[in-house]
């Protein structure tokens, strides 16, 4: 169910970004990748004590720890604070954008 609802969160993403409302809908991204990210961390926490057989599953472990680590990647790179002082000038002016608002 959870890796599910990742994909239904990233196809939302890509839907977001075509029709140009990404920026609109960052607080519920926020809000959504978190809820995410919580829900993945619980469920490797609750599968570490527990031995499951091999074929249990078509995913691994490994599987939902990558995900909670894309996520979390995305976390960062939009939600996090971005560069400060010189440094952030630097990085911005060599992609030309804009600081945005958090």
């Amino acid at each position: 169910m959870w890796f599910a609802d990742v994909e239904t969160f990233r196809d939302a993403e890509d839907q977001a970004l075509a029709s140009n409302f990404y920026s609109e809908k960052l607080g519920e991204h926020r809000v959504i990748l978190g809820q995410l990210i919580s829900r993945g961390k619980r469920s490797l926490a609750a599968a570490k004590p527990i031995e499951l057989p091999a074929d249990f599953s078509s995913f691994s472990i490994d599987d939902v720890r990558a995900t909670v680590a894309s996520l979390e990647t995305t976390h960062r790179c939009q939600h996090s604070r971005k560069m400060d002082g010189a440094v952030g000038a630097r990085v911005s002016a060599l992609f030309d954008v804009e600081e945005r608002e958090n």
